[in-house]
């Protein structure tokens, strides 16, 4: 029995959400590790040619574009370990199991909005003025609820989009 055996087996013994908490560390460690040097490449880069770059990269930018890139380069190379038939069973749920689930985050989103308000009224941090007319206030929340609603919709449908992808990926590649 040979070391990439014990790996297996480990691996195996893993439930499904052990492994991605791992891959998600791992890709975290791998980024804290490139992104400084990506910044001072990308400062390096400025400074050579300001033509082709005018303005710096912040730091946070570039620390979101090296976890892209390295949790991509972990997914190819753990791929085959990530991917189980109790992987599965994660995506299948039930609509009134998931109509519950939203709502009830949805509860707590706007619940955690308020309270937050409530507290920064309350110390004085946050004075409202309101200077529009109450329909006109109204019609602006409202577009803003429908925009936040429209662009949550929007990024759930490209998540599962991408998601469905990379499996459908990972199932391509493992065979």
């Amino acid at each position: 029995m040979g070391r990439y055996n014990i790996v297996k087996e480990l691996m195996k013994s893993w439930q499904p959400h052990q492994r991605l908490l791992c891959f998600l560390l791992l890709a975290l460690a791998l980024t804290c590790a490139i992104s400084p040097f990506l910044t001072l490449g990308a400062d390096w880069f400025m400074t050579q040619w300001p033509e082709l770059m005018p303005k710096r990269i912040p730091f946070h930018r570039t620390f979101d574009r090296a976890f892209l890139v390295s949790g991509v380069v972990l997914f190819i190379i753990f791929r085959r370990s990530l991917f189980t038939t109790d992987l599965k069973t994660l995506f299948l749920l039930d609509p009134g199991q998931a109509r519950r689930d939203f709502l009830t985050g949805l509860a707590l989103a706007a619940g955690s909005i308020v309270l937050v308000l409530a507290a920064m009224i309350a110390r004085e941090v946050f004075i409202p003025f309101f200077r529009l007319s109450r329909s006109l206030a109204l019609s602006r929340i409202g577009s803003a609820a429908v925009a936040g609603v429209f662009a949550g919709f929007l990024e759930e449908l490209h998540r599962s989009s991408t998601l469905h992808f990379i499996i459908y990926c990972g199932f391509i590649f493992t065979e």
